[in-house]
């Protein structure tokens, strides 16, 4: 099956969990290409710099929720997400951050660009201003309850198939 055109960046994302959900989602929605960036968890990477302890470690906790698909997904990690960003840009990417900021679209009237790269930041912090300036278009979910924010990999399955409905 041909892949999705949609890249996604996951930069700085704390949880390895989540890391793994990253995975799984992706393989899901058949994307193109996973970045890892920041100090986001990974696999191991050749000229890891990493313990063995601490790339088994972190790989186990990955796999848990990935559920083998990390083999099925094309990922790469990268130290600096705004290299991605430029990179795919000179592509002629959109790139689309998933925040809630005062210049946000609401998801159910956002228009998706294909080929797309869709940016989930820090689970609190959210996405870096310096990304969120190079962002062609600044996507949100809207929010109804008390609370004000979804975790970053329950965002990303509402995000993901969103854009899949309208590139399908």
């Amino acid at each position: 099956m041909e892949k999705s055109p949609i890249y996604v960046v996951a930069n700085n994302i704390r949880s390895l969990a989540n890391v793994g959900l990253f995975f799984r989602i992706s393989e899901a929605a058949n994307i193109e290409k996973l970045y890892l960036t920041g100090i986001t968890g990974h696999p191991e990477i050749e000229k890891d710099i990493r313990l063995t302890y601490q790339i088994e470690k972190d790989e186990n906790k990955i796999n848990k929720t990935a559920i083998k698909t990390v083999q099925n997904v094309p990922w790469e990690y990268i130290k600096e997400p705004l290299e991605i960003i430029k990179s795919l840009k000179e592509k002629n990417v959109a790139i689309v951050s998933i925040e809630q900021t005062p210049n946000s679209v609401s998801i159910w009237n956002a228009k998706f660009r294909f080929p797309v790269c869709l940016v989930f930041g820090h689970e609190r912090l959210g996405v870096d201003k310096n990304i969120l300036q190079k962002s062609d278009l600044i996507v949100e979910i809207p929010m109804f309850g008390k609370g004000k924010s979804l975790n970053v990999t329950t965002a990303y399955g509402i995000t993901i198939f969103e854009v899949l409905r309208q590139v399908i």
